[in-house]
């Protein structure tokens, strides 16, 4: 079980968290997890998320409203660019007034479902030259549409895996599940008396670190 200090989190870094209450419950009962509540580290300091409405919150009021949370993490780098695309995507929302989409996660599992179906089709369209028409930009998400939102929106997700990885058909569970969203890092607990359960989902997962020195170790003797 790996435990990390919340100083180890980094701009782009995706935390899920565990929330108490009629919300969170109907959240679990509907992605078959504990975790649900999604957010991105805007900084060192601010962790972007939806809740009420779309905000920076301070890393550590963040971390203390929930006893642990799940950390992932891309294995590339965050360049400046994308840096500058993912505050400029949350800076934008938040200017916007953009809120919490209850009646979306509600129709959630529908609109998953029906994507799926439909991915071949989209897949064909996008490479016709033919997609479909951009919808009218958004005013409002739930927790890991946004997040997946922010990694279509600073580039992490391209363009042409967007049509895919549709936004609005990951639930927190699905986003931990993904390693497109990133490789697990460690738990951050609220304080020292918090213990991660033993059969918590991600207790197992092969951690960042493993997977970042298989990576340096393969590009090594390929180069």
């Amino acid at each position: 079980m790996k435990i990390i200090p919340s100083s180890l989190l980094r701009t782009g870094d995706v935390i899920l968290s565990l929330r108490e209450g009629v919300k969170a419950d109907k959240v679990a009962s509907l992605t078959n997890s504990r975790y649900t509540h999604a957010a991105i580290c805007y900084d060192n300091d601010l962790v972007a998320e939806v809740a009420g409405r779309a905000a920076k919150t301070p890393q550590s009021e963040f971390l203390a409203q929930s006893p642990y949370h799940a950390v992932f993490r891309q294995l590339d780098q965050w360049t400046n660019a994308r840096v500058a695309r993912l505050r400029s995507f949350v800076d934008t929302l938040i200017e916007n007034g953009s809120a919490y989409d209850g009646h979306g996660f509600k129709t959630f599992l529908k609109r998953k479902q029906e994507h799926f179906e439909s991915i071949q089709e989209k897949v064909w369209q996008y490479f016709s030259g033919s997609p479909e028409t951009d919808p009218a930009p958004k005013s409002k998400f739930f927790c890991s549409e946004f997040v997946a939102a922010c990694l279509v929106a600073s580039g992490h997700i391209a363009p042409s895996a967007a049509v895919i990885y549709q936004a609005d058909t990951f639930s927190p569970g699905d986003i931990g599940r993904d390693h497109a969203f990133g490789y697990f890092v460690g738990y951050i607990t609220k304080d020292s008396s918090v213990t991660v359960p033993d059969d918590d989902e991600f207790a197992n997962k092969t951690l960042f670190t493993d997977i970042l020195l298989s990576h340096h170790s393969t590009s090594q003797k390929d180069g």
